[in-house]
């Protein structure tokens, strides 16, 4: 399993930011920007996020405002399939992943994580990016 450890928060100083490191990632937008949107959404810094909250700021981050996002409206889909599984079956395109207390990006075949994934762990949302 291919795996890049990537950290998109320049600071270094945002704790539990995986959600948003993810975004950034998979989104190629500024950490700052998926942080503002984070935090408009009710994220409070060193805070994990919430799967609403995750699907309202990628919504808006992919839109380019909420008033848009309402209009074109996506769901993250369900799944149980561990990251190696999910990472075969998906190896073309751009994914924002969520598992249990984390979420990351998967990248034509390449994870991007702030730390090693397991990849017996499973995936329990997914949204397709591209």
């Amino acid at each position: 399993m291919n795996h890049i450890k990537l950290l998109a928060d320049p600071t270094l100083s945002d704790r539990n930011n995986c959600a948003l490191n993810a975004m950034a990632i998979v989104l190629a937008k500024p950490y700052y920007d998926v942080y503002k949107t984070f935090k408009d959404h009710g994220r409070v810094t060193g805070k994990g996020s919430s799967v609403r909250m995750i699907t309202t700021a990628l919504n808006v981050l992919k839109q380019g405002s909420p008033e848009k996002a309402i209009n074109n409206w996506k769901m993250p889909t369900k799944l149980k399939l561990s990251l190696s599984k999910f990472a075969k079956q998906y190896p073309k395109g751009k994914y924002y992943v969520i598992k249990s207390n984390h979420a990351l990006a998967l990248i034509d075949g390449v994870w991007y994580d702030n730390q090693v994934p397991n990849p017996r762990s499973y995936v329990k949302y997914f949204f397709k990016v591209d």
